[in-house]
């Protein structure tokens, strides 16, 4: 039984790494906001005010993520050309062997 190579999983794999980090961040940062605006709106006398600590928590946290997702970005960007140059590069090579020539 052959496996198959390693680069397409690895490669899916970050995609879905990378996809993981942004929805997770802004679900919980979303979750937790609203937590907050819960918790703290029931304490209140003043209920039509807007929580500006549940803002600033979703907010905040939708910025961690986004930094966090450019971060992670940067880290595997290095191995993601490697893997574009190789398959271009083994591309052209079929093709060159493959060419139909014309005289």
């Amino acid at each position: 039984m052959t496996f198959p190579p390693m680069r397409p999983i690895k490669r899916l794999l970050l995609f879905a790494i990378e996809a993981g980090v942004l929805v997770l961040g802004f679900v919980f940062s979303l979750a937790l906001s609203i937590a907050l605006a819960i918790h703290f709106d029931s304490s209140e006398p003043y209920a039509g005010q807007r929580n500006s600590l549940g803002e600033a928590v979703l907010y905040s946290g939708w910025l961690l993520t986004i930094v966090g997702f450019v971060s992670l970005r940067r880290k595997t960007r290095p191995w993601k050309i490697e893997y574009d140059a190789v398959a271009f590069l083994g591309q052209q090579a079929i093709d060159v062997r493959n060419a139909l020539r014309v005289h």
